[in-house]
């Protein structure tokens, strides 16, 4: 018998039994399921069952842990690790500047500046 981790099976006796899978978040992709069923007869047959199953990567929203306060000064960066079932690169960051704020992902980087005539 050949099943992922996040996959079961339970002998139900008579002479049946059954499958069950509970994926997680990491398990997205294909797998290659076999089943072998055995008699007990003399010499003993048995019979192989084959399948594919596909877990689908479903986009789930994303779920931050409490940060505790942080501070920091101006012109430094600030490293921020997300949890794993954000299903993102974990190397975001946060860097406060003299002229406002950037939040950025490997080489990509998201500028905002603070406005000095806001308007209520």
């Amino acid at each position: 018998m050949s099943i992922p981790a996040f996959g079961s099976f339970t002998d139900n006796g008579g002479g049946s039994g059954s499958v069950a899978f509970t994926p997680g978040l990491d398990n997205a992709g294909s797998y290659t399921i076999q089943l072998i069923a055995t008699d007990n007869g003399t010499p003993n047959l048995n019979d192989t069952l084959s399948f594919s199953l596909t877990v689908n990567d479903v986009n789930r929203a994303p779920v931050f842990a409490a940060v505790s306060a942080q501070s920091m000064n101006e012109n430094s960066s600030l490293p921020c690790r997300f949890p794993r079932q954000m299903r993102m690169a974990t190397d975001w960051f946060f860097r406060i500047e003299s002229t406002g704020f950037c939040i950025g992902i490997g080489q990509r980087q998201w500028h905002w500046q603070y406005s000095t005539d806001a308007r209520i």
